[in-house]
């Protein structure tokens, strides 16, 4: 652990033992941003503890996209007055989509860090 904090090390999308090793294979933005290594390249730390172990992130991931949501409708709605709520729609789902990598991510770093079992 050279330094970086546990909290860099997630914006990073770093293992959550040894803080150096990349979770997943390419990056944020790549096709296969999805794609998530077996074990850590660094210290070996297995990722997915059991079979299906990320199919708990899909409810991180949930509430994620919920706020989000919910925070960028009520924002338009807010400044776009007397507009119908499908202009709302038309402004935020182009904002929304580079976000879908990025939560699809950080849900699965966040359920790895707070109950991957780090021995």
């Amino acid at each position: 652990m050279r330094g970086k904090t546990k909290f860099r090390a997630f914006l990073e999308a770093r293992c959550p033992r040894c803080r150096e090793g990349n979770v997943f294979e390419h990056g944020a933005f790549h096709v296969r941003y999805y794609r998530t290594h077996k074990r850590c390249p660094v210290c070996g730390l297995v990722f997915e503890r059991e079979p299906s172990f990320f199919t708990g992130a899909m409810y991180i991931s949930y509430f994620m996209n919920v706020g989000l949501v919910v925070t960028a409708l009520t924002c338009s709605q807010l400044f776009l007055e007397d507009s119908p709520l499908w202009v709302s729609f038309a402004v935020f789902v182009p904002l929304y989509v580079p976000f879908i990598p990025l939560i699809f991510r950080y849900s699965r770093l966040l359920l790895l860090y707070l109950v991957g079992n780090l021995k």
